[in-house]
Protein backbone atom coordinates (compact mmCIF):
# COMPACT_ATOMS: atom_id res chain seq x y z
CA UNK A 1 0.00 0.00 0.00
CA UNK A 2 1.02 3.60 -0.45
CA UNK A 3 1.38 4.49 3.24
CA UNK A 4 2.42 1.06 4.57
CA UNK A 5 5.48 1.13 6.77
CA UNK A 6 8.50 -0.87 5.74
CA UNK A 7 9.97 -2.94 8.55
CA UNK A 8 13.45 -4.43 8.14
CA UNK A 9 14.76 -7.00 10.61
CA UNK A 10 18.30 -8.30 10.22
CA UNK A 11 18.64 -11.91 11.33
CA UNK A 12 22.22 -12.44 10.10
CA UNK A 13 23.68 -13.11 13.55
CA UNK A 14 21.08 -15.67 14.54
CA UNK A 15 21.60 -19.35 13.97
CA UNK A 16 19.33 -21.06 11.44
CA UNK A 17 16.90 -22.54 13.97
CA UNK A 18 16.76 -19.31 15.99
CA UNK A 19 16.13 -17.29 12.83
CA UNK A 20 13.31 -19.62 11.85
CA UNK A 21 11.76 -19.35 15.33
CA UNK A 22 12.06 -15.54 15.29
CA UNK A 23 10.44 -15.37 11.85
CA UNK A 24 7.63 -17.69 12.95
CA UNK A 25 7.01 -15.62 16.09
CA UNK A 26 7.05 -12.38 14.11
CA UNK A 27 4.65 -13.77 11.50
CA UNK A 28 2.34 -15.03 14.24
CA UNK A 29 2.24 -11.58 15.90
CA UNK A 30 1.54 -9.84 12.58
CA UNK A 31 -1.22 -12.34 11.81
CA UNK A 32 -2.84 -11.84 15.24
CA UNK A 33 -2.74 -8.05 14.82
CA UNK A 34 -4.31 -8.36 11.36
CA UNK A 35 -7.02 -10.71 12.63
CA UNK A 36 -7.94 -8.41 15.55
CA UNK A 37 -8.20 -5.43 13.20
CA UNK A 38 -10.32 -7.43 10.81
CA UNK A 39 -12.66 -8.48 13.66
CA UNK A 40 -13.03 -4.84 14.67
CA UNK A 41 -13.93 -3.88 11.11
CA UNK A 42 -16.51 -6.68 10.89
CA UNK A 43 -18.04 -5.64 14.23
CA UNK A 44 -18.23 -2.03 13.08
CA UNK A 45 -19.86 -3.06 9.79
CA UNK A 46 -22.40 -5.16 11.70
CA UNK A 47 -23.12 -2.26 14.06
CA UNK A 48 -23.60 0.10 11.12
CA UNK A 49 -25.97 -2.41 9.49
CA UNK A 50 -28.03 -2.71 12.71
CA UNK A 51 -28.23 1.07 13.03
CA UNK A 52 -29.33 1.34 9.41
CA UNK A 53 -32.06 -1.26 10.02
CA UNK A 54 -33.26 0.70 13.07
CA UNK A 55 -33.28 3.91 11.03
CA UNK A 56 -35.33 2.27 8.28
CA UNK A 57 -37.79 0.90 10.87
CA UNK A 58 -38.16 4.35 12.46
CA UNK A 59 -38.72 5.96 9.06
CA UNK A 60 -41.36 3.37 8.16
CA UNK A 61 -43.05 3.90 11.53
CA UNK A 62 -42.99 7.66 10.99
CA UNK A 63 -44.39 7.33 7.46
CA UNK A 64 -47.15 4.97 8.59
CA UNK A 65 -48.00 7.33 11.44
CA UNK A 66 -48.05 10.27 9.04
CA UNK A 67 -50.25 8.28 6.64
CA UNK A 68 -52.62 7.49 9.52
CA UNK A 69 -52.73 11.17 10.51
CA UNK A 70 -53.41 12.17 6.91
CA UNK A 71 -56.17 9.58 6.70
CA UNK A 72 -57.73 10.77 9.97
CA UNK A 73 -57.47 14.40 8.88
CA UNK A 74 -59.02 13.73 5.48
CA UNK A 75 -61.87 11.73 7.03
CA UNK A 76 -62.57 14.53 9.51
CA UNK A 77 -62.44 17.04 6.66
CA UNK A 78 -64.91 14.96 4.65
CA UNK A 79 -67.23 14.64 7.65
CA UNK A 80 -67.04 18.37 8.20
CA UNK A 81 -67.78 19.15 4.56
CA UNK A 82 -70.79 16.81 4.71
CA UNK A 83 -72.19 18.29 7.93
CA UNK A 84 -71.92 21.97 6.99
CA UNK A 85 -74.23 21.87 3.93
CA UNK A 86 -76.84 19.86 5.83
CA UNK A 87 -76.98 22.47 8.59
CA UNK A 88 -77.29 25.31 6.09
CA UNK A 89 -79.95 23.50 4.04
CA UNK A 90 -82.04 22.88 7.16
CA UNK A 91 -82.48 26.64 7.68
CA UNK A 92 -85.91 27.95 6.75
CA UNK A 93 -85.70 30.88 4.28
CA UNK A 94 -88.54 32.79 5.95
CA UNK A 95 -87.10 32.45 9.42
CA UNK A 96 -83.64 33.36 8.18
CA UNK A 97 -84.92 36.62 6.66
CA UNK A 98 -86.60 37.45 9.96
CA UNK A 99 -83.41 36.68 11.82
CA UNK A 100 -81.33 38.82 9.47
CA UNK A 101 -83.65 41.77 9.89
CA UNK A 102 -83.33 41.54 13.66
CA UNK A 103 -80.63 43.24 15.69
CA UNK A 104 -78.82 39.96 16.50
CA UNK A 105 -76.70 39.87 13.36
CA UNK A 106 -73.59 39.43 15.46
CA UNK A 107 -75.01 36.30 17.10
CA UNK A 108 -75.75 34.81 13.66
CA UNK A 109 -72.21 35.52 12.52
CA UNK A 110 -70.91 33.95 15.73
CA UNK A 111 -72.99 30.80 15.27
CA UNK A 112 -71.93 30.43 11.62
CA UNK A 113 -68.28 30.78 12.48
CA UNK A 114 -68.63 28.03 15.06
CA UNK A 115 -69.81 25.62 12.34
CA UNK A 116 -66.60 26.01 10.32
CA UNK A 117 -63.56 24.47 11.96
CA UNK A 118 -60.29 26.41 12.01
CA UNK A 119 -57.68 25.28 9.53
CA UNK A 120 -54.59 23.67 10.92
CA UNK A 121 -51.49 25.76 10.29
CA UNK A 122 -47.97 24.67 11.21
CA UNK A 123 -46.45 26.55 14.11
CA UNK A 124 -43.72 28.15 12.01
CA UNK A 125 -46.35 29.70 9.71
CA UNK A 126 -48.51 31.18 12.45
CA UNK A 127 -48.31 34.90 12.98
CA UNK A 128 -47.26 36.03 16.40
CA UNK A 129 -49.52 38.73 17.79
CA UNK A 130 -47.60 41.18 19.91
CA UNK A 131 -48.44 44.51 21.36
CA UNK A 132 -51.77 46.25 21.66
CA UNK A 133 -53.91 47.75 18.91
CA UNK A 134 -54.71 51.32 19.88
CA UNK A 135 -57.48 52.95 17.94
CA UNK A 136 -60.74 54.80 18.39
CA UNK A 137 -63.86 52.77 17.87
CA UNK A 138 -66.99 54.26 16.33
CA UNK A 139 -68.84 54.03 19.65
CA UNK A 140 -66.26 56.23 21.38
CA UNK A 141 -66.39 58.91 18.65
CA UNK A 142 -69.75 60.24 19.85
CA UNK A 143 -68.59 60.82 23.44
Amino acid sequence: AKYAKLVTIHLDRLVDSCATDAMAHLCWQVFNAFRSRQELVVKEQHRAYELTKRLWAEQEKKESGQDQLDLDFSSKKQKLSKTIPTHLSELDPTSSSEIISSKDKSSIAGSLTMIVSPQLVPAYRRQKVRGVFLGDSEDDAGI
